[in-house]
């Protein structure tokens, strides 16, 4: 009980000084953090996902086990970049392409963050690519990767003693950890990084042709997870939606100029 009191204590601490320092920012900025529905839209879910790193301690240990995974720092932090900047032209470049046929721009999902005017154009960038970007990555990648490995290690941990039925259930679930968490079975970690790019995909609330957009996203933000670790696609995803702006604004001149 004093453990989960001092873990609590610390979130609150934690929460208190992160939403006094993007106050402080806000004030002194004029980011727009505070107007609208922006609170609700960005910093709750990340105080919400910080919250069960703080509150479960074998959560935030096997997160941060996960959060970097090679020590070559170049490729966890130029690869992400380099790819996340050229998918930001290619994806949006794809977009445009029905105009040659007469068709119409793809729209983005009705379930993406569209600026209603209430941020500025700095708070814009900070939001979109650092917050709401963590969430995300720790919802849809690390929870059902990390998540995982932890609910299926807390199931074999029940005693199988006498039990037939709770014995093959546990080889069953010790054969498919092996495949998907130690030998890394290329099979396992692609129908992994299906299931997960859909569900990306589907959490933006696409039309039938931005889901293949948002598929390609998610699928390489899940690559660099498996492969560098948490920050990598953190960075990739960031980085992504920091340059989808840029990228729309360059090519809708290219078109329309």
């Amino acid at each position: 009980m004093v453990a989960l009191v001092s873990r609590i204590a610390s979130f609150l601490l934690f929460g208190t000084l992160f939403v006094i320092l993007w106050t402080l920012l806000d004030v002194y900025f004029g980011l727009g953090i505070w107007e609208g529905d922006n609170y609700n839209i960005f910093l709750a879910p990340f105080l919400m996902m910080t919250y069960l790193l703080f509150i479960f301690p074998d959560m935030r240990k096997d997160f941060f086990s996960r959060f970097v995974l090679t020590n070559e720092w170049h490729k966890v932090i130029c690869y992400p970049i380099l790819v996340a900047t050229f998918c930001a032209f290619f994806i949006n470049g794809i977009r445009f392409l029905p105009l040659l046929w007469g068709g119409e721009i793809v729209g983005v999902g009705s379930g993406q963050y569209v600026n209603d005017g209430t941020l500025s154009r700095l708070g814009e960038l900070l939001m979109i690519s650092i917050l709401p970007t963590f969430s995300e990555e720790l919802l849809v990648h690390y929870m059902p990767y990390g998540g995982l490995f932890l609910f299926l290690n807390m199931l074999l941990d029940d005693t199988v003693v006498g039990n037939r039925r709770k014995y093959r259930m546990h080889q069953r679930i010790e054969k498919f950890m092996d495949a998907l968490f130690v030998r890394r079975d290329k099979r396992y970690l692609l129908t992994w990084l299906i299931l997960i790019s859909t569900g990306f995909s589907l959490m933006h609330e696409p039309t039938a042709e931005s889901f293949p957009l948002y598929f390609i996203v998610g699928f390489i933000d899940g690559v660099f997870f498996l492969r560098y670790g948490f920050l990598a696609a953190w960075i990739s995803h960031g980085v992504f939606n920091a340059f989808s702006g840029i990228a729309w604004e360059m090519i809708r001149v290219l078109f329309f100029k």
